[in-house]
């Protein structure tokens, strides 16, 4: 049987998913204001490393035509439906 790697960059967005999997029951109340501040920070670059990461799937999307998979019309479209999101919240 053959399998195949993960792409590098579908590995970390699996790494990430898990580790926010490990936190997600975790009460924030124990957190010091100190910690608090800091976790805010880190979320928030977090968040811009994740919209780039988006940015560059969604231009190689348009280049390997993803919308082909279910006959969508454009990627946005494609993106729209595969995330459940609208065309206005859409970023492509």
């Amino acid at each position: 049987m053959v399998t195949t790697a993960p792409h590098p960059i579908g590995g970390a967005v699996a790494r990430v998913h898990a580790a926010l999997d490990d936190v997600a029951g975790t009460p924030a109340w124990s957190m010091s204001q100190g910690a608090t501040a800091d976790v805010l920070v880190e979320i928030a670059r977090a968040e811009a490393r994740l919209v780039e990461l988006r940015s560059r799937a969604l231009v190689q999307a348009e280049l390997v035509a993803v919308q082909e998979r279910n006959a969508s019309p454009s990627v946005a479209v494609w993106h729209s439906n595969a995330t459940r999101s609208t065309n206005w919240v859409c970023p492509y």
